[in-house]
């Protein structure tokens, strides 16, 4: 919203956005493209653990910001990713987990309709 309001104009300079691979998805990628477009003197960073070549948002941000942008990658998790997709009535999941020791739990769904449910 801040984005969408303000753009460069606004009170933030530094901007980090995790989760970066979703800025090409479909109905989601907005939130992630409009502070890039939008607030042109801000320095950003952005995360992601499963994106492959980023050399074409590094040019882009560059070429928004007229500022020098560098990548900076490693090959290395240093915390285990593990995913899987349930249709489990979701507090049934979760407990399985929790019992299991496998926390904290990340849960993503496809959309916040769905997460509302």
């Amino acid at each position: 919203n801040i984005a969408l309001r303000d753009g460069a104009a606004s009170e933030f300079k530094d901007v980090i956005i995790d989760e970066f691979h979703y800025y090409s998805d479909r109905e989601r990628g907005v939130a992630w493209q409009t502070p890039l477009l939008t607030m042109a003197n801000a320095t950003f960073l952005l995360m992601s653990a499963t994106m492959g070549r980023t050399e074409f948002f590094r040019d882009v941000v560059q070429n928004l910001t007229q500022r020098d942008t560098v990548i900076v990658a490693s090959s290395q998790r240093p915390v285990p990713l593990d995913f899987e997709y349930s249709t489990e009535r979701l507090v049934h999941t979760v407990e399985g987990l929790a019992e299991e020791g496998k926390t904290p739990i990340y849960v993503v769904h496809f959309t916040q309709l769905k997460s509302a449910e």
